[in-house]
């Protein structure tokens, strides 16, 4: 299997058990959101230490001066990762799931702000698609029709 498929490869399979996390959090019902993520850091990081060990990779946890940086990053999947599953637990799996996807919809928005980068016409044109196929998935019962402004559309 040459590199490139190898990673396809993995990237899928990381994909699909990412996916599956809804799964889980049915099946985790009787736990805080608080300590499933306390003891899914705690796992995954004593699995990451066992790997790291057993290869001798241990130098590769040198933090090389960007502390700042990765305390921000964890506060924030901390934070993203409470809020992803407190909305599995409310919102339903499929539609929690759809909602963390749509990430590009925000990066666009941010990417000129904080990367300088442009965004173009086919851009904002992808990003309004994107945004009515979200609506439509999450709603599709009413569509544009049925839509109220009012307070009864957050229900």
């Amino acid at each position: 299997m040459n590199g490139t498929i190898k990673h396809h490869f993995e990237l899928l399979i990381a994909c699909v058990i990412y996916g599956t996390v809804g799964i889980f959090m049915k099946w985790l019902g009787d736990m805080s959101v608080g300590s499933i993520i306390f003891y899914r850091i705690l796992f995954g990081l004593s699995a990451l230490l066992c790997c790291l060990a057993i290869t001798g990779n241990l130098g590769q946890l040198s933090l090389k001066g960007k502390k700042n940086y990765l305390l921000l990053l964890g506060l924030l999947y901390v934070f993203q990762m409470y809020s992803y599953y407190s909305a599995i637990r409310y919102l339903g799996a499929s539609s929690a799931i759809l909602l963390l996807y749509t990430d590009p919809i925000y990066l666009t928005f941010l990417a000129p702000l904080l990367l300088g980068e442009k965004n173009t016409q086919k851009t904002i044109i992808a990003l309004f698609l994107g945004l009515i196929g979200v609506f439509y998935v999450t709603r599709p019962e009413g569509g544009f029709e049925h839509l109220d402004f009012g307070s009864n559309y957050v229900k």
